[in-house]
């Protein structure tokens, strides 16, 4: 029923992970593979795949395309080694081959533990919910992408980087969906983390592929708004910003586009044309979490902390799983001298995400403002023996240790 399709190099650490993972649904295995120079062929081999090596030439879509082609079954599975299915999922996943639809889309667990990740709008901690999955990792982004779609030789992959087959899908046919959402199936991947992406050097090789994609006079939106996040995360705020105006340019009525546009403009200090585009990304989706944050963020920059907590407990209300906005309305409730409050919000983001160092760091000040020094100092020092070189924790350590003195809030 499926032809699982794989581009690879040197993927023998995942890729017989990944077979075993899929071998109850008897799928055929299909292997691209461009210059691998471990073991990666020889695994793929041993699980019954057919394995064909290919050029790399710096194009993603190019490889899986080729790939396509030796596809025999009636739906494609697109997966890469370092992603699972759990089991329990198999027979969901066997009955979505029944769907008159041509293509299907599915949520993508990415699991990381860095922690700048959980200020993306896109960060869950994680919960349990597939606890063999979850190994270990305290969250994952979630993404949904096209995971499931016909074998059509109409349907191909477009893009030279974060290729996609949905502008190929045919139009709608003799009343036929043409793309459909199982938002119960998720998919799950662990090739996001920071030891991942440096040992293949993803980033930089990522940020060349999409800028060689941009210059293309047809180029898509979401190559652009991913330009822009990788700029966000080096703090290279002027390209994020170009970037995401350009995003939005192409793709007017996608709130996250304006989102991360107003974030990068807040953190270079524009804040009133942050708070306009923010607003705007809240009348393109008023249940928009990340957006009512931000807004509560603009407020906070604004040093008006009252007005922050009001947009703030609208991220909570729309996405109570946030650690990073129970965070944010404890520091805007510290900020008003709402020590109670503050404090429960801190305990409600570290129920969610234990291992949250800045908010273990926000309480422990919290705590010493409210002259509870004992209970603080304890704090810190869990703090510093997790994070050494973490510098607000060691600024009020090392003044607890030179006689107690109750320090201004963060």
């Amino acid at each position: 029923m499926f032809s699982v399709c794989l581009i690879t190099k040197n993927e023998a650490k995942w890729i017989s992970g990944l077979m075993e993972n899929l071998l109850p649904l008897q799928p055929e295995f299909i292997v691209c593979d461009t210059g691998s120079t471990d073991l990666t062929k020889d695994l793929a081999h041993s699980y019954g795949a057919r394995v064909y090596e290919i050029p790399w030439t710096n194009d993603f879509s190019e490889a899986r395309n080729r790939c396509l082609k030796y596809a025999t079954r009636p739906w494609i599975l697109r997966m890469d080694p370092d992603e699972r299915i759990a089991p329990r999922q198999f027979d969901l996943l066997n009955s979505l081959a029944e769907s008159k639809a041509w293509a299907i889309q599915c949520p993508t667990r990415a699991y990381t533990n860095a922690t700048e990740c959980i200020q993306e709008d896109s960060w869950r901690a994680c919960r349990g919910e597939f606890e063999e999955l979850e190994q270990g990792f305290s969250g994952f982004k979630q993404l949904v992408y096209t995971r499931l779609f016909r074998n059509d030789p109409r349907i191909h992959f477009v893009g030279k980087i974060h290729e996609s087959i949905d502008p190929t899908v045919p139009q709608v046919l003799e009343g036929e969906p043409r793309i459909i959402q199982e938002r119960s199936l998720i998919f799950h991947h662990y090739g996001i983390s920071p030891e991942e992406v440096k040992e293949k050097a993803k980033g930089p090789l990522y940020a060349k592929l999409m800028e060689e994609e941009i210059k293309k006079p047809n180029s898509l939106w979401y190559v652009w708004n991913e330009l822009g996040v990788h700029y966000l995360r080096e703090e290279n705020y002027p390209r994020a910003i170009e970037h995401f105006r350009q995003a939005a340019e192409r793709f007017p009525t996608f709130a996250s586009v304006y989102n991360n546009w107003a974030y990068a403009l807040m953190r270079v200090g524009n804040t009133e044309q942050a708070i306009k585009l923010f607003e705007y990304a809240l009348e393109l989706d008023p249940v928009y979490a990340p957006a009512w944050l931000n807004r509560g963020l603009c407020e906070m920059d604004r040093k008006r902390p009252l007005e922050a907590i009001a947009f703030i407990r609208q991220s909570t209300r729309f996405d109570p799983g946030s650690a990073s906005a129970w965070r944010a309305l404890g520091q805007a409730s510290a900020q008003c001298q709402q020590l109670a409050d503050a404090e429960s919000f801190f305990k409600k983001s570290l129920e969610i995400l234990p291992h949250y160092i800045e908010a273990q760091v926000d309480l422990a000040i919290l705590w010493l403002h409210q002259k509870r020094h004992q209970e603080a100092q304890g704090l810190f020092r869990i703090i510093l023996n997790k994070d050494p070189q973490n510098e607000r924790a060691l600024h009020f350590y090392q003044g607890i240790q030179e006689s107690y003195p109750s320090p201004k809030l963060c």
